[in-house]
């Protein structure tokens, strides 16, 4: 039994919700799922609003592995192939939330977005298991194996929001100015 957290430490991954997260993973949890939650209606937003997230987390993930300790060779080949396969599914993903220009000014009206929620939620509970996992079993940094599932599932969650911003900027570019009363 861990002293500090009566945890037994044969539970392995159980460990890592159940010793407590810092406050601002809870702050931070709790701003995604009202972002989250607020996508799932329609909304006036900008372009530039619709990829901050995208942008931001192949920033962090880009970052996260460019500072891993033993990357090999196959990391990054499983990052992007992680990328591709993501944004494949996040262009379907996209046509399921259209988007409609809003006059010529790079703002649109997207429709109610069920996905936001959980692939907000999803990443960043994934990237908090990884670093508390880490943590726990530091020999994992430097693992190849591990880094690589990282990298896979990584490339998985940001390749999904890149892509359904490929697909919105899709729908941007070809679709006429909505018409004002409808």
């Amino acid at each position: 039994m861990d002293a500090l957290t009566a945890i037994p430490p044969h539970w392995g991954p159980v460990r890592i919700f159940l010793g407590g997260p810092p406050l601002w993973v809870v702050v931070v949890t709790v701003i995604l799922a009202m972002r989250g939650w607020r996508a799932r209606h329609p909304a006036r937003v900008s372009l530039l609003q619709l990829a901050a997230f995208p942008v931001l987390l192949l920033a962090w993930q880009a970052w996260t592995l460019g500072n891993a300790g033993a990357i090999s060779v196959v990391t990054p080949a499983v990052w992007l192939l992680g990328l591709l396969l993501g944004g494949w599914g996040g262009r379907l993903l996209a046509r399921v939330t259209p988007v409609v220009r809003d006059g010529g000014h790079g703002v649109v009206i997207r429709a109610g977005d069920g996905a936001a929620l959980p692939l907000m939620l999803g990443v960043f509970l994934f990237e908090f298991v990884v670093v508390r996992t880490q943590v726990h079993e530091p020999a994992l940094a430097a693992d190849p194996v591990f880094l690589s599932g990282y990298a896979a599932v990584a490339g998985v969650f940001a390749g999904l929001w890149l892509g359904r911003l490929e697909g919105w900027l899709r729908q941007y570019r070809h679709a006429a100015p909505a018409i004002p009363g409808q």
